[in-house]
């Protein structure tokens, strides 16, 4: 049994933040109250990260586990991309958070993109493998009778005297989802479907709806399309948003007006399960709910109290890819960063990417790009393991090479300019400003539009993955059937023989204005 001093601890933690919402509960009876605890944009991270030492399923598990044992109505809900972004994901095609998943007794979560990393069978299996979980997608319909058996609408679940209502708010999968992945699924856009079905669930006698989103607080990306913003402010029944998708930290909540001209709150927990959410929230009848809103930091002081048991199932999936993945392949002279507008990281493998053309297709390229989402994690200086690189370049993307109109070019860097920057090979220079591309060079010389140019980049960029729309209208495509992280590791290998080092590069190739 766990001692009253730690679960005393934990309560003082979560409540070290009050703030008040505006919600508006149908109870009669007063002071009634429960927990909500959330994560968002996990990311496969099982273990504590290795450059700050935070977060892991372990010490979850001990935050989770004592605040159940201090108050009798707490509900643990995930706002999506539980998976992929680590080596388990990739061994263990969502086994082990899902297992996970099912240990730490998750009551309810949404659909992220990556939930469909593994295409349309690895979804339905991880939720077959997740069973104990009521997994939402009030704006995604599947034409898959087996899968759409395993994710409802939305749903209320009782906790105490309180009904809960969920619904939830999925993510456009246009341009970020592949659609060969994504097979059978039919999207719409949330801005009314959600907080329709929100309002049915009042009508069941739901006291208070809240919405797990995957559409992230702002559209940092300029994706245009609908973020948690625009969801509450055309909304007048969701009471509570709880999200994800842009790993924002908000260690206070984020108040926007709904159409009533109510305060909604809406939460995010960052990326990696560094921290856990908790919202405690007062319902009463004669006066207004409130909120006690914190992170809980999941950090080393935790570990004295870690579940041995659990402890030992993680510990036989990670001893598996340890196995594997401390393999050491090569080494890097600095920390290879990544980022925007360029990066040493983005840049390396864009410039790899031209050797990889004509090393394996035996083509030459007048330049190559690489979505900066598709770099998840810097590489450290030193010593580079296996686990590394899959880390740093966790999807199956494989080569392509294709044509592009030199028309069809000048348009693909105005979506990169519109983004921010992107990673780029050696032969480009060009210069944002006020979110256009300027001055753009292929190799000193300006794009012909009527010229035909051959890049190469990720299949995924290739189908137009994130707003890359401009490459769909390419007059031919090449793939190549390795994939790019397999290319990487086989070229780092034979640095390392030849006994060099990965160099960081910025040279300029990007400016902003």
């Amino acid at each position: 049994m766990k001692k009253q001093w730690f679960a005393v601890y934990i309560l003082m933690v979560v409540c070290f933040a009050a703030c008040q919402s505006n919600m508006k509960p149908t109870l009669d009876d007063a002071n009634k109250e429960f927990i909500v605890l959330f994560t968002n944009d996990i990311h496969s991270q099982i273990l504590p990260l290795e450059d700050n030492n935070m977060g892991g399923a372990l010490r979850r598990k001990v935050v989770i586990d004592s605040i159940r044992d201090a108050h009798n109505n707490v509900l643990l809900v995930d706002a999506g991309d539980a998976v992929q972004g680590t080596a388990f994901f990739n061994i263990f095609k969502g086994e082990v958070e899902m297992m996970i998943m099912n240990e730490l007794g998750y009551d309810i979560r949404t659909l992220g993109n990556h939930e469909f990393d593994n295409r349309m069978d690895g979804l339905k299996q991880m939720l077959l493998w997740n069973n104990r979980t009521t997994t939402i997608a009030t704006n995604y319909s599947f034409s898959d009778s087996a899968t759409a058996s395993l994710i409802q609408k939305s749903t209320i679940i009782p906790i105490g005297d309180i009904k809960v209502g969920f619904v939830s708010a999925n993510t456009n999968p246009n341009g970020i989802i592949d659609p060969t992945y994504r097979q059978g699924l039919s999207y719409t856009d949330p801005l009314e479907l959600t907080d329709n079905e929100a309002q049915k669930l009042k009508q069941q006698g739901a006291d208070i709806v809240i919405a797990l989103s995957h559409l992230g607080l702002s559209d940092e990306d300029k994706r245009r399309y609908t973020v948690d913003t625009a969801l509450i402010n055309a909304s007048q029944h969701i009471d509570l948003l709880i999200g994800g998708h842009t790993h924002t930290y908000l260690y206070t909540p984020f108040y926007t007006l709904n159409l009533d001209g109510d305060s909604i709150a809406i939460l995010q927990a960052g990326k990696h399960g560094q921290y856990l959410g908790s919202a405690k929230i007062r319902l009463s009848a004669n006066s207004s709910p409130t909120i006690e809103y914190s992170l809980i930091p999941l950090s080393s002081h935790l570990d004295s109290k870690i579940d041995s048991a659990f402890a030992n199932k993680i510990d036989h999936y990670t001893q598996a890819v340890n196995k594997t993945m401390n393999k050491h392949i090569g080494t890097t002279l600095h920390p290879m960063t990544i980022g925007k507008p360029e990066s040493p990281l983005g840049n390396w493998v864009c410039d790899a990417l031209i050797i990889f053309a004509k090393q394996y297709m035996n083509t030459n390229v007048d330049f190559a790009i690489y979505n900066t989402h598709g770099i998840r994690y810097p590489l450290p200086q030193g010593n580079i393991t296996l686990g590394h690189i899959y880390q740093s370049f966790p999807f199956d993307n494989n080569l392509s090479i294709i044509k592009l109109k030199g028309s069809e070019v000048i348009s693909l860097f105005q979506t990169i300019a519109l983004r921010g920057g992107e990673a780029v090979s050696n032969e480009v220079r060009l210069t944002i400003a006020d979110g256009k591309a300027t001055n753009i060079t292929i190799s000193t010389k300006a794009i012909d539009p009527t010229k035909t140019y051959t890049i190469a980049m990720p299949d995924y960029v290739a189908n137009g993955g994130d707003q890359m729309e401009a490459c769909l209208n390419a007059s031919s495509r090449t793939d190549y059937p390795l994939t790019i992280r397999d290319m990487i590791i086989q070229h780092l290998e034979q640095l390392a023989t030849q006994g060099k080092a990965l160099p960081p590069s910025t040279s300029g190739r990007i400016t902003i204005r």
